[in-house]
């Protein structure tokens, strides 16, 4: 999984979508500028309790020729909106109001902060002429809708340029992101669709209900971390298999025996069934005991370990299924005795 950049804002406000990025995703970038003020000033405290004790949070600090380039786009993309809004309507009111751009220009809407660091004076000048922000010692503020969609500009330079995925819990502006293609592709929501039902069915009782602290010591755990990469890529591994095989289950993706089998042929080995019937395969799938330790345990009369070693590929695939099946028992042993049963709401 690549890293994502993270847009609108600074940090993620709803912590039960955090929680669930601390137990799933990679890392998140948030693009925030270089700063002259504490961080206190303009991040919440568990913002900054997960981005200084885990690897999930690492700002993303914005070149400039990024903000010029969003900048551009961005005027050229207003001036659309002013000059006729009401064909704009469904992307940022539900009402049938004719008011857009009355809005965009009151005083009293232009309350979203957007910092210098993100954009070009070409811009600052163009929504100070236009009546569309007002300047404040660090930067410009400005509404809601406007500010969303520069950032959405912003976030795919940025994404296009190192090569990051783009992403957003803001569901607001879905139509406005589809009309300029910055939506997030299907397979990508179907990903982390799977992934949030597959931990919701699996743990006992309603993230919501888990400390952030404990999802936080879990995120530390040098194990936990490398179950988490494991089942992160079996994930997109069956969402590519699922495309051929709609039949597929996830559960059948993460079955061992297959690999099992590959590696006993490649080694000549006649007593497949003996093997895969013994307590060999328990242990590999609970992780009690490395792949290359159970082959040679099992068939001390005909391997080494040196010869087991041979057919690394299927090795690797063995380990990394069975962290994937160890990566929600490793949750659920941090769930609270007292938790309430249930799942994500």
């Amino acid at each position: 999984m690549k890293s994502m950049i993270y847009y609108p804002g600074f940090e993620v406000k709803d912590e039960t979508w955090l929680k669930f990025a601390l137990l799933y995703f990679e890392e998140l970038r948030p693009i925030i500028p270089y700063m002259c003020v504490r961080e206190e000033q303009y991040l919440s405290q568990t913002a900054i309790e997960v981005m200084n004790n885990t690897n999930l949070i690492r700002p993303y600090n914005p070149e400039y020729e990024e903000g010029n380039i969003a900048s551009i786009i961005a005027c050229e993309e207003f001036e659309k909106y002013l000059n006729h809004p009401e064909r704009y309507l469904s992307f940022f009111s539900r009402s049938q109001s004719l008011d857009l751009v009355n809005n965009w220009r009151s005083p009293r809407f232009q309350n979203c902060r957007l910092y210098e660091g993100k954009f070009s004076p070409v811009f600052f000048d163009f929504c100070l002429e236009n009546g569309l922000a007002t300047p404040f010692d660090y930067g410009i503020l400005i509404s809601n809708d406007l500010a969303f969609a520069y950032m959405s500009f912003l976030a795919d330079v940025i994404a296009k340029r190192q090569e990051f995925e783009m992403f957003t819990d803001v569901s607001k502006y879905n139509t406005l992101l589809e009309k300029n293609d910055r939506i997030i592709c299907r397979s990508q929501k179907l990903h982390y669709k799977i992934a949030k039902t597959q931990i919701e069915f699996a743990i006992p009782c309603r993230i919501k209900d888990i400390p952030m602290n404990q999802i936080i010591k879990l995120r530390q755990n040098r194990d936990f971390e490398n179950c988490r990469r494991a089942y992160t890529y079996e994930i997109e591994k069956y969402l590519k298999v699922r495309d051929d095989d709609p039949n597929m289950s996830f559960n059948s993706q993460l079955k061992i025996r297959e690999e099992i089998a590959k590696i006993l042929q490649s080694l000549g080995i006649a007593t497949a069934s003996l093997f895969l019937s013994c307590s060999s395969v328990a242990s590999l799938i609970n992780g009690s005991v490395e792949p290359t330790a159970a082959f040679a345990t099992a068939f001390l009369d005909v391997l080494s370990v040196k010869e087991v070693r041979a057919v690394p590929q299927y090795l690797k695939e063995i380990r990394r299924k069975t962290q994937a099946n160890r990566y929600f028992g490793k949750i659920r042993n941090n769930v609270p005795a007292n938790c309430i049963e249930g799942g994500f709401e």
